[in-house]
């Protein structure tokens, strides 16, 4: 199993977005919370509800609102709501849960394909989406940004290797996330987020990076934010009895 299996199982599932959408809110921008929370001497930290993945179960079903109230009481600078069913065990219906509560920006992260699920996205409260720069051409992935960018989402590009980024630099994107699991075997590598983020750094453009997958200790932390400006952590986070205990712990750690 690899991304692109997920990614056509997704396909086959998704029932197209058909309601008409209209712009009627201004969504919270990512951007700035991330640098909020630098300013702010905090762990600038996205904090993920994700009840499965791929490799299985990761925390038994619970109200989300609950979930996403002890990340935003810990400090989190966004979160982000896995809604793929089939292998994440999300759904839509959390991201209008979350959205409605959170101080925060909210990301919806799953496969995304089609313009169409960038409206779903919008109609149920996300103020990004997670668009993952492998599965498109240069021209189609500039068409997501677009539809995004229509609703004033900034989107967030995820990249994988250096095609992805060069790919992604021209459709001139502002936010990166750079995973750390590689999409063809999910073996995970945290020094992904070091090679990855110099050669962004090497188009001299004002972006934002963040890493994801994999960051499980606050030395991993350190380690990731030595490179990007944000980290996003799920599992470790879910893992835990006590969400808001360790989520305050990464998130205000000086270690």
């Amino acid at each position: 199993m690899n991304f692109e299996y997920i990614l056509n199982e997704v396909k086959k599932y998704y029932k197209k977005f058909d309601r008409e959408v209209k712009f009627h809110r201004i969504p919270r921008n990512l951007i700035e919370s991330i640098t909020v929370a630098k300013r702010t001497n905090k762990n600038p930290i996205i904090a993920e509800i994700k009840f499965c993945s791929p490799k299985g179960k990761i925390r038994d079903y619970e109200n989300v609102e609950n979930i996403a109230s002890d990340y935003i009481s810990s400090g989190v600078c966004g979160i982000s709501v896995l809604t793929e069913r089939k292998f994440f065990c999300g759904d839509i219906s959390y991201l209008k849960i979350v959205s409605k509560i959170s101080n925060v920006p909210v990301l919806r992260k799953d496969f995304i394909f089609d313009k169409s699920q960038i409206l779903e996205s919008y109609y149920y409260g996300a103020d990004t989406v997670l668009i993952i720069s492998s599965f498109f051409n240069e021209n189609d992935l500039k068409n997501l940004i677009e539809t995004s960018r229509r609703f004033l989402m900034e989107p967030v590009i995820e990249v994988h290797n250096e095609d992805d980024i060069d790919r992604a630099m021209n459709c001139y994107p502002k936010i990166f996330l750079i995973n750390n699991r590689d999409k063809d075997t999910l073996e995970i590598d945290l020094r992904r987020t070091e090679k990855l983020s110099k050669y962004i750094r090497k188009y001299d453009r004002d972006v934002i990076i963040i890493s994801a997958s994999g960051i499980s200790s606050i030395y991993d932390l350190k380690y990731v934010l030595k490179y990007a400006d944000a980290a996003l952590i799920g599992t470790r986070f879910m893992k835990e009895k006590n969400i808001r205990d360790i989520v305050k712990r990464f998130v205000f750690s000086t270690e």
